[in-house]
Formats: C-alpha cells, sequence, structure tokens
C-alpha cells in the first residue's frame, strides 16, 4: 500500500467514525480540509468515510421505517458500547488528523467545541502525535551530533 492509499483509508476511518461520534465536529473538520486548493488524500478519505456512514444510516432508517428490520429490544444488562471503545476511536482520528493535516487539526484544538469521550480521545490522539514528532525531534538531534575527535594527549608522542 502506497503512502496516498495509507493516507486516505486513514481519512476514512476517521471521517466514518466522526460523522457517527460527533455529527457537528465533523462538518467543521471537512469544511476546514476541503477548502484548501489541492485537498490532501486524507482530507478525500475524511469525506468518503463521512459520506459512507451517512449512506449507511439512511439506508438502516429506510429498512426499519418499512419494517424490513426488526428492531432488537436494548437489553438493559448488557452495554451496547465497552467503555473506552469512543475514546480509542477518537484518539485514532486525532492521531491521523495531527499527522496528516496538521493545521486543520491545531485550529481545531484550540477551540474544541465538546468534552465527550470521544472528543476526549481525539485530543489524546494529538497529544501522542506531538510527542512522537518531539521524540522523533530530540531523537534526531542527537543523532546528528558531530563526531567527538579521537585525539588523546598522548597520540604521536610515542611510548
Amino acid at each position: 500500500m502506497d503512502i496516498k492509499e495509507k493516507q486516505f483509508k486513514d481519512g476514512f476511518n476517521s471521517g466514518y467514525f466522526l460523522a457517527e461520534h460527533d455529527p457537528q465536529l465533523a462538518r467543521i473538520v471537512l469544511d476546514a480540509a476541503m477548502s484548501s486548493k489541492e485537498p490532501s488524500e486524507y482530507a478525500y478519505g475524511l469525506s468518503n468515510g463521512h459520506d459512507t456512514f451517512i449512506a449507511e444510516r439512511i439506508i438502516a432508517q429506510n429498512k426499519e421505517e418499512f419494517g424490513a428490520v426488526k428492531k432488537e429490544p436494548a437489553n438493559p444488562e448488557l452495554p451496547e458500547e465497552k467503555l473506552g471503545d469512543n475514546y480509542l476511536k477518537g484518539f485514532n482520528s486525532g492521531y491521523f488528523l495531527s499527522k496528516y493535516e496538521p493545521k486543520i487539526a491545531e485550529q481545531l484544538f484550540t477551540s474544541f467545541p465538546n468534552k465527550s469521550e470521544y472528543c476526549n480521545g481525539m485530543l489524546g490522539g494529538k497529544q501522542e502525535y506531538d510527542m512522537e514528532k518531539l521524540k522523533g525531534r530530540v531523537k534526531g538531534m542527537t543523532q546528528n551530533k558531530t563526531p567527538s575527535k579521537d585525539i588523546t594527549k598522548d597520540k604521536g608522542r610515542g611510548k
């Protein structure tokens, strides 16, 4: 898989989960991502993931309305989603948004509109990416040191 395919795939997943968990935030991110003259593959993936979720939701609603699918009664004993799943999905979205669209991520996270579990995950993903970037810079700085010259006091003086 080449880099453009990976960016598209990551954007698709982020767009799908954004639309599922926070539609207003998804709209903000999509508008910002698609506003540039040449949107990135990540931005195209965001848009496609968002649109796919919306289409799937409309199809599911239509099936329910026409009686094609019987809605299962909610079981109060079993939680619908494990605690932390939304955080993890948000974390991944925040990480990839920061990686592929850093300007949009910076604008979004300066005035973050929501404090849901998903949004907290997005903030965590952004922070993780920022830390990895910082670690990479520090590692690069330590590896790019000029090699110390191996000169000793006794060199050339004969023993």
